[in-house]
């Protein structure tokens, strides 16, 4: 997930084939390392999908939505040959993991699965978001954290409806806690920038504590 987001990064500012190549592939990728983050993958290449018809508007030579649309046949062979293997091999297409889940209908309470670790990154990239949204509307913001958190919310759903108590464990929730850590950072410099600006200096004179706070931002 993390290379991913690093590569859709250079892809908003190198839209050519290469880092179109790798952006999709390792959002595939992604998916079938952990395949929760179906969720999180299609808002993802929704929102780039937006993003490249902006630019089809904007400028006549762009490729980038010829690009984008061009990779649809690598997540049609990689994830139909996960689930085709699935078919094969045991007659069913949900993933395998699923199998192992309780049909205990106590496990299905509503608000009953979600741990602290989930709720506090939760919190925390809300929050952030709300403050981004405030002070920096930017390309990455729009097209990248906020599709992000939208498919967060509906992961958040789907464990809530539908999964059981044994899907407690935090591994559950590592884009969760990525969000949080990408968000964070960016609102807490957000927020630094508007102190150095009001304090007119550019040296950490301006505000001793800037330091360790930006340090315990990303911690969090």
């Amino acid at each position: 997930l993390v290379a991913m987001l690093f590569a859709l990064y250079i892809f908003f500012d190198r839209p050519n084939w290469a880092t179109g190549l790798v952006f999709n592939i390792l959002a595939a990728l992604a998916v079938l390392s952990r395949l929760d983050s179906i969720f999180v993958i299609a808002c993802l290449w929704i929102a780039v999908l937006v993003w490249c018809l902006q630019q089809k508007k904007q400028q006549a030579e762009s490729p980038a939505l010829r690009i984008h649309l061009s990779f649809i046949p690598l997540y049609a062979v990689l994830w139909g040959a996960y689930l085709t293997s699935n078919l094969i091999w045991f007659g069913i297409l949900m993933p395998i993991s699923g199998l192992l889940k309780s049909h205990n209908a106590h496990d299905h309470l509503l608000g009953h699965n979600l741990p602290h670790t989930a709720l506090l990154s939760l919190a925390i990239s809300a929050i952030s978001l709300l403050i981004l949204w405030r002070k920096q509307r930017d390309r990455w913001f729009l097209f990248a954290e906020l599709p992000f958190f939208i498919g967060i919310v509906f992961h958040a759903a789907y464990i809530t409806l539908r999964m059981t108590s044994e899907t407690r464990w935090t591994w559950y929730y590592v884009s969760w806690a990525l969000l949080a850590a990408l968000t964070a950072s960016r609102a807490a410099t957000c927020i630094f920038s508007d102190h150095l600006k009001l304090t007119n200096s550019h040296s950490f004179s301006g505000w001793p504590l800037r330091l360790p706070a930006m340090v315990v931002a990303v911690l969090l």
